[in-house]
């Protein structure tokens, strides 16, 4: 049983690194205002058209040792790590949700929110589409679900978006457009109760980075912080955990 196992979790990992080779593409092209569905994959330095021997995720890196076969100039970090990551996620998906239509709805929320990810902390924007594309996993898990907490549903659409979008009403250009509708949809994913989780672990990770970052003089008072990742993260965060969180701290209070 346990080499079973093995094998899916080896199996979801390659899926995982697979999907992040694609994601990263898109979410390159798309900072660039260019379609990923049209033309073949490229050498940023040289131009020349890749093979697929040059593509096989991770491998070809490590097999090319970090540069491009054709004028071996130095390969981004950004590809291995993305394909590890998607992989990481994937396999983080199916021990949380096991063999169930769960694990693949989670597959594609982690998916959507490291597109997110990616974009978000290269050009700052969270594009519309890739909003809309999160109403994917809303009719799968209001199909997995039957429409179940419906009410809390519509509740969590509006319980972090809402606040923020008054804010930024108050305090112009706080929080992006992108960020408010992101929270938006994914509240409604999640459910009120999570989507707090989530808007908590995402100022609180974000907090931290800023106050390193400041201590290391990387930013200075003032300057505009990519949201996203963090939301992106936070969100996946609530997803995966929010029940084993809040039982860890209903038990911490003792109640």
């Amino acid at each position: 049983m346990a080499g079973i196992w093995f094998l899916l979790y080896l199996y979801s990992f390659l899926i995982g690194c697979c999907v992040g080779s694609f994601l990263n593409v898109a979410a390159l092209r798309a900072a660039a205002g260019e379609s990923f569905v049209r033309g073949r994959s490229h050498c940023p330095s040289c131009g020349e058209t890749l093979r697929v021997w040059d593509l096989v995720p991770l491998f070809s890196y490590l097999f090319l040792r970090g540069r491009c076969r054709y004028c071996h100039a130095k390969i981004s970090m950004r590809y291995p790590l993305t394909e590890a990551a998607a992989g990481g996620l994937y396999v983080l998906c199916l021990w949380r949700y096991g063999l169930t239509l769960q694990t693949m709805n989670a597959w594609l929320v982690a998916s959507l929110l490291l597109c997110v990810f990616l974009i978000d902390m290269q050009v700052m924007i969270i594009p519309n589409g890739l909003v809309l594309a999160f109403l994917a996993p809303i009719l799968f898990d209001l199909a997995l679900t039957g429409f179940s907490g419906i009410l809390g549903r519509v509740i969590g659409f509006f319980a972090v978006s809402l606040p923020l979008l008054l804010l930024t009403r108050l305090i112009p250009d706080c929080f992006g457009g992108g960020d408010i509708k992101l929270l938006a949809v994914c509240g409604f994913l999640l459910g009120w109760k999570a989507i707090l989780l989530a808007a908590f672990f995402a100022v609180v990770g974000c907090g931290l980075v800023c106050m390193v970052k400041m201590a290391l003089k990387t930013v200075k008072k003032g300057d505009h912080v990519a949201f996203g990742p963090y939301l992106a993260a936070g969100i996946l965060a609530a997803r995966l955990f929010y029940t084993p969180v809040m039982d860890a701290y209903i038990a911490l209070l003792g109640l």
